[in-house]
């Protein structure tokens, strides 16, 4: 979806995503976007195990306002930030109502997602259970605060396609150490190659050890950090990213070690 907005709301854009699950209950974004007006075309319509895929085509399109509610609501909830964003850069009026479950997300989306696009020059206002959007607005840069919520970190990183100026998101988001883990991912296979190249010269011991205490110590001190700041919520997730890089690098080299005293029968000490 955010990719699809990202297409539509920049001027001579064309995106095609392929192989796209298209099933009615997860369509709700599309149909909005169809109310919109949005040139967006499926192509390469198939059925896979029952359900229904298609390649999408998006491209730049001048959308106007619509109503978002009622049954359409559980099929576009996670969409609503980003449509919203879309909203704000259409003609007319956009009313989204029967969304009070936006209140219980990562966090409360009708106020994140309000308070960010007034803060970018969005003329919105807050409702119950959605929001109304005026249409038409000159989005400018501002800092944006993701409040741990990826749905809002992304949905303004599409908004900072249309802002002039510069946009600064701020805050992790709710994904607990994805950067984290894909660098321990990678910390690992350094450390395997690493074992296996050179297992019984200090110096390959050396980095080994360096690496696995370096990586989780980074992440550690960074919780400090927070909690010295005042950020405890973020402190401790930080905290715990350091105890779950440590664990995922130890037994990951132990995995190795075991697999590699298996296949040359050498014990590793």
């Amino acid at each position: 979806a955010y990719f699809i907005a990202a297409a539509l709301l920049t001027p001579g854009s064309e995106l095609l995503i392929k192989n796209v699950g298209t099933n009615f209950t997860r369509a709700g974004f599309l149909k909005v976007c169809e109310a919109m007006g949005a040139d967006i075309t499926l192509v390469n319509k198939t059925i896979e195990g029952g359900e229904p895929r298609a390649d999408i085509l998006a491209r730049s399109s001048a959308l106007k306002g619509t109503v978002i509610e009622g049954e359409l609501i559980p099929t576009l909830i996670d969409e609503i930030p980003i449509l919203a964003v879309m909203a704000a850069l259409t003609e007319g009026t956009t009313v989204i109502r029967d969304a009070a479950e936006l209140k219980v997300k990562e966090t409360n989306r009708i106020d994140t997602v309000t308070a960010g696009l007034a803060a970018m020059g969005a003329n919105v206002t807050p409702t119950e259970d959605g929001m109304i959007i005026e249409g038409g607005s000159h989005l400018t840069g501002a800092r944006i605060q993701s409040h741990l919520d990826h749905r809002i970190a992304m949905a303004f990183a599409v908004a900072g396609l249309a802002a002039s100026g510069y946009l600064l998101l701020c805050g992790r988001y709710s994904l607990p150490g994805g950067f984290q883990k894909i660098t321990t991912a990678s910390l690992i296979t350094l450390v395997c190659i690493l074992q296996c190249q050179a297992l019984h010269t200090s110096a390959s011991h050396a980095i080994i050890g360096t690496l696995m205490i370096l990586t989780p110590g980074i992440a550690f001190t960074m919780g400090i950090r927070d909690f010295v700041q005042g950020d405890y919520l973020s402190g401790t997730i930080r905290m715990i990213d350091a105890l779950l890089i440590a664990a995922s690098i130890a037994i990951g080299t132990g995995l190795v070690l075991s697999l590699y005293s298996l296949l040359t029968g050498v014990v590793v000490a």
